[in-house]
């Protein structure tokens, strides 16, 4: 019993201080995240999104799950794609530089939250291009609002019989927010991981 007291002690430690460093650290690396895009406000949030290109199409952009900045991570696509289209990223809630809500995470409100974007920013015929999880979210878009979006461009996208939304991502929030991720890439990520992470906003979620 004593051994088990003294691991739980000790593990109860080892994310104090996880936490303490992850948090001194968040608060230093906000000062030095440049602000980028166009905040719009939709339900009880903003979504940021970013506009390139000036092309006679338009692709809205979707990212997949847990993407900290996508407009960072998509930038080498958006380079290629806006020589010839206009390129609008959406950084759903609680990515990027949008803020987070308290909607569900689920197929109807992201279809929703898509719609309200693209109702603001007077889209009426566009390219809808989702990766990963993103694909979900555009057929959910496309079944609720018929005749908005001309294609669907699927990048590497998630299938309906894929265990989502009864995805749990509960632990791996906790692991974030309590610092241990941090820890676990700064000691065991390879250097390409961690040079990417100083050119990566982080979420604010986490």
């Amino acid at each position: 019993m004593k051994s088990i007291i003294g691991i739980v002690v000790i593990i109860a430690i080892l994310l104090f201080a996880t936490f303490v460093i992850h948090q001194i650290n968040l608060s230093s690396e906000a000062d030095k995240i440049e602000d980028y895009g166009q905040k719009i406000k939709i339900f009880d949030g903003t979504i940021n999104t970013t506009i390139d290109g000036q092309g006679a199409d338009t692709i809205v952009l979707l990212t997949g799950f847990g993407t900290a900045s996508p407009r960072l991570d998509f930038e080498p696509l958006i380079r290629e794609l806006d020589k010839k289209y206009t390129v609008i990223t959406i950084e759903p809630f609680g990515y990027g530089l949008s803020s987070e809500t308290n909607r569900e995470r689920n197929l109807n409100n992201m279809a929703e939250e898509i719609h309200e974007v693209v109702k603001q920013l007077n889209l009426n015929r566009f390219i809808l291009m989702g990766h990963s999880i993103a694909g979900l979210y555009s057929l959910a878009y496309i079944n609720k609002y018929p005749g908005k979006a001309t294609a669907f461009v699927g990048i590497d996208t998630s299938v309906p019989t894929q265990p989502w939304p009864g995805y749990n991502s509960a632990p791996l929030d906790f692991l974030a927010k309590a610092g241990v991720m941090r820890a676990f890439f700064k000691f065991f990520g390879d250097e390409n991981l961690k040079t990417n992470q100083k050119h990566t906003v982080l979420n604010k979620s986490t």
